[in-house]
């Protein structure tokens, strides 16, 4: 009884709502105020039956004799609801088990259709599919997401066809949400490079429907699946440009393209040109008055040297001699030299690749948190929004690349130990040792096994296993890792650290590292990381590392969220946007990928790949052949003639 008492509550609901709203919708997004209801806009049993009437009961009614259980009433969307069972049945839809799970989990909970009504799609619907169609907007392919064979118009010829775009439209929506989350490039580590330890960052296909079907704007909230940074709305719009549908608000002359200084001779003082008069604007200098005359803009005057040299000296730019060359006009121009002639405005393609990686990016990336973009060769310390400190950094080679992901960092470590990474131990270390080239000494390593000290001349390394034995640099003068590094624990076993090798900083191409990342001022940064976190002065910290015990692990109180990025294309804080070079051709892959062109990216090996035991053995024989060749060299020096005779007739 308390069955069909239920029942009939829900019969009395589904009535009320059919009459004030014949459209059938269940969101928001559809709601209409109640009007008479035209007689052609009223369901028809063909089209969704009625449900069977049954008398209510009350609540307070004795219970009835014992008898089988009353099956309740199927609503009046129940055909839909079956039929739509039905269609995910088949194994040539382009769906996964969760998205057909996902359709029906919502079925069910909005007790009703998502997309469809008896007269045809919905508001809701016809919302969704008008965005879909501007997905470009957003640098997705509107052809892969657009539902082809969807009516915008007219009732349904039956309950079948309902669900048909009911299931269409449904997936379509995923696919945006999963495009929109990076999910073009399923698996990035895989497809791309092992260094691109990024995901698409998905949600679960049921969150999507819900979403989309409480939203009061289905159409802003499918929207609202693309990345929310910054950054990524400043790519955006430059990409509206690129393709000719740039909205009014961003062509407004507040967000014009930045003038940019042509190609030309190198500027020195005295000389007149028209780049000169070009530079004055963008450096916002003006034309000294000559005898209450207006001077001549095109010349290189006192006034124009002292203003490049500033920006250069801000730019970090050496040498800062007021001399306008290429480099100081590329910096001008927005576009990171690196030995690049790229032009400073980015391409459509360009712009597209960065979009793609933002969308692997955390939605979160923390209040306050440190970003490394690869490219740029540079570390930022980022507060509320806003760039607090900015640094140059030492990136990886290219055989020997930083890879890309996010972590938090946790530890500081000053006056540290550099344990040598299994690589440089069993390529670089132990042939050392073998050849007998003086490297493992002149750097001060030391090795131990467990706890205890090991002379490295008492080891026979070609039976030796190296795993056993720690190689590491004390803290000193000499010492890899200079006088702090800064942890986050990761599987790649990189981190950020000092180094002694300062004069890399003064290249505009910085990747010189096995993988970690050298920051020029670390001291500067430790300071900045520790007051915030622990209220400490710059003093104490200084004094700390300066004075303080070796190997000093200061762990943090709130672990700080870190980035290492790979963006060739970023906007600075005036929005300006500027170009990076393409230096591990990661971007280049991106790109191929977009396309679907996965055969002809050149993956590089698998950089986590455990070395093997042929690898270490043929390192091993080099290095004793490289020895035994230098005492072959050293001995037909000491006795020219007689080993000349030794190796004719049959010495080494």
């Amino acid at each position: 009884m308390r069955h069909a008492a239920l029942a009939a509550l829900l019969l009395a609901a589904s009535t009320a709502t059919a009459v004030a709203n014949p459209g059938g919708s269940t969101g928001p997004a559809d709601a209409v105020p109640p009007t008479a209801t035209p007689a052609a806009a009223v369901a028809t049993p063909s089209q969704y039956p009625d449900p069977p009437q049954t008398e209510p009961v009350p609540a307070e009614a004795p219970k009835p004799a014992p008898a089988p259980p009353a099956e309740p009433p199927k609503p009046q969307f129940a055909p839909i609801v079956d039929a739509v069972r039905e269609r995910l049945t088949d194994r040539r839809l382009p769906a996964g088990s969760e998205e057909r799970a996902a359709i029906i989990q919502t079925f069910e909970r909005l007790n009703g259709p998502l997309w469809t009504s008896p007269e045809g799609l919905s508001l809701r619907a016809k919302a969704v599919i008008a965005e879909l169609g501007r997905a470009d907007e957003y640098g997705l392919p509107p052809a892969e997401l657009v539902p082809s064979k969807l009516a915008a118009d007219g009732p349904f010829a039956n309950p079948q066809a309902a669900a048909d775009a009911e299931v269409q439209l449904s997936l379509a929506a995923l696919k945006y949400a999963r495009y929109a989350r990076g999910g073009r490039i399923p698996e990035p580590t895989k497809q791309l490079a092992t260094y691109i330890d990024r995901a698409p960052q998905l949600l679960p296909p049921e969150q999507v429907l819900s979403t989309l079907a409480s939203a009061t704007d289905a159409d802003a909230a499918l929207r609202d699946f693309n990345p929310r940074h910054p950054q990524f709305e400043a790519l955006r719009q430059a990409y509206l440009e690129a393709i000719g549908k740039r909205t009014a608000a961003a062509s407004s002359p507040a967000a014009a393209e930045p003038e940019t200084l042509p190609e030309g001779p190198t500027l020195t003082p005295g000389m007149r040109h028209p780049n000169v008069a070009v530079a004055r604007r963008i450096l916002k200098v003006a034309t000294p008055a000559v005898d209450g005359q207006p001077g001549d803009p095109t010349l290189y005057d006192s006034t124009m040297v002292a203003a490049v040299r500033a920006f250069q000296q801000e730019r970090d730019l050496s040498p800062a001699d007021g001399l306008l060359g290429r480099r100081t006009r590329n910096a001008m121009n927005g576009t990171s030299d690196g030995g690049s002639t790229k032009a400073a405005k980015p391409s459509a393609r360009d712009l597209l690749v960065n979009m793609e990686q933002w969308r692997w990016m955390p939605a979160d990336l923390g209040d306050k948190h440190i970003m490394v973009n690869i490219p740029e060769f540079s570390v930022r310390v980022i507060k509320a929004g806003a760039v607090v400190h900015e640094e140059k950094v030492v990136t990886g080679q290219i055989t020997k690349q930083t890879p890309l992901f996010s972590d938090r960092m946790k530890t500081l470590v000053l006056r540290p130990d550099w344990i040598l990474p299994p690589s440089i131990k069993v390529k670089d270390a132990i042939p050392s040792l073998i050849r007998g080239s003086g490297m493992f000494y002149a750097n001060g390593l030391k090795i131990k096994k467990g706890s205890k000290p090991v002379e490295p001349r008492s080891v026979d390394w070609f039976k030796a296993n190296p795993d056993h034995y720690t190689f590491y640099q004390p803290p000193g003068d000499r010492n890899a890792l200079g006088q702090v590094k800064f942890l986050f624990p990761n599987k790649h076993a990189v981190y950020l650290h000092d180094t002694p090798t300062k004069h890399l900083f003064n290249q505009t191409m910085r990747a010189h590292s096995s993988g970690c990342v050298r920051v020029r001022n670390p001291i500067r940064l430790a300071e900045i990381i520790l007051e915030q976190d622990k209220g400490w002065t710059a003093d104490y910290v200084r004094d700390l590392i300066e004075t303080g015990p070796d190997e000093n692990r200061v762990t943090l109180d709130k672990s700080l969220a870190i980035h290492l990025t790979y963006f060739t294309v970023t906007a600075d804080a005036n929005g300006k946007l500027v170009s990076h070079k393409d230096i591990y051709g990661h971007a280049k892959r991106i790109s191929l990928a977009l396309d679907g062109r996965f055969d002809e990216i050149d993956v590089p090996p698998d950089h986590l790949a455990p070395i093997e035991d042929r690898e270490f053995e043929s390192h091993l024989i080099a290095a004793y052949q490289a020895r035994d060749r230098e005492a072959q060299r050293q001995q037909l020096k000491s006795d020219p003639v007689g080993n000349f005779f030794q190796q004719l007739f049959g010495g080494y």
